[in-house]
């Protein structure tokens, strides 16, 4: 499937488009920029850190995206810069499960993985900035018939030791799945897809919180699935550069798993009032 998107996107020119790759400083979104600036695009990406080398033609814009200023700041930021024709959300990391609490008494990693792309999104195509599609790479397609929007941000979980893994990818793949069903009814012109990366070879480890003895698991056996079923991040960064850029035209399904298979949203997120009290509840935040 990967050499079929590569050819797919063999003769795509984006010469004059701006691209914005948030969590464009490594990993997954490093090397979707990369894909978009071979292409032509104009890139910019955005992080908490510059990476030591930036691209001359690229732009780089800091943003602290765990804080709720730092999601607001951006959307002026990125407005100012001009038309936005293609967005890409990568930002977040690896699951953690103890909270981080931010300055302003939200779960930091919650707000960066799941809530500030609600916020973004929103923002952009509120201020008429947002011109094209929005690819999220996150984890779509979970297995939650229920969920607790009064706990979005697991506190009662965390506050009892009970915030597994499992139950945080759970509770992103439900908020994500709710955002982008209620984006795509609400903003028909500014397509959203959510993909699925499955296993990619990145550093995401080292930017956890995990402990002991869960971490010494994961480095163990990480590098084994990787070998077995990984890829790495160029050859998944075709895919989500040709959705953003082909996927209209092809017909590709809004959620989507790293073999272009479609997936069936979180079913928590099937009750229109499920997904509606999420998207209000989310929004509360950038209030």
């Amino acid at each position: 499937m990967s050499g079929t998107i590569k050819a797919a996107n063999s003769d795509l020119d984006l010469s004059g488009k701006r691209c914005v790759v948030v969590g464009g400083t490594q990993g997954i979104g490093l090397a979707i920029a990369r894909r978009l600036s071979a292409a032509g695009g104009n890139v910019v990406i955005v992080g908490r850190k510059a990476p030591s080398d930036v691209p001359p033609t690229w732009s780089f814009v800091h943003a602290d995206l765990s804080l709720v200023t730092g999601a607001l700041g951006l959307v002026n930021d990125l407005t100012a810069v001009g038309p936005i024709d293609y967005l890409f959300q990568t930002q977040g990391g690896f699951m953690a499960t103890e909270p981080v609490m931010t300055t302003e008494g939200h779960e930091g990693r919650f707000m960066v993985q799941v809530a500030s792309k609600f916020a973004l999104t929103r923002g952009l195509a509120d201020a008429r900035a947002l011109h094209g599609p929005t690819v999220i790479v996150c984890a779509p397609g979970g297995h939650s018939k229920t969920f607790d929007v009064d706990d979005i941000q697991l506190e009662k979980l965390f506050d009892k030791g009970k915030a597994s893994i499992v139950a945080v990818a759970e509770r992103d793949s439900v908020v994500l799945d709710a955002f982008v069903q209620e984006f795509n009814t609400r903003y028909p012109k500014h397509p959203v897809y959510h993909v699925w990366p499955g296993l990619v070879d990145t550093n995401c480890l080292s930017n956890s919180t995990l402990g002991q003895p869960l971490r010494f698991f994961m480095q163990l056996f990480n590098p084994i699935g990787m070998f077995l079923m990984g890829s790495k991040p160029d050859v998944f960064a075709e895919m989500p550069v040709w959705l953003a850029t082909k996927g209209g035209e092809a017909g590709a399904p809004k959620v989507i798993n790293n073999k272009l298979k479609p997936m069936k949203p979180t079913p928590a997120t099937n009750d229109p009032a499920m997904r509606q009290r999420i998207w209000d509840d989310v929004f509360k935040l950038y209030k």
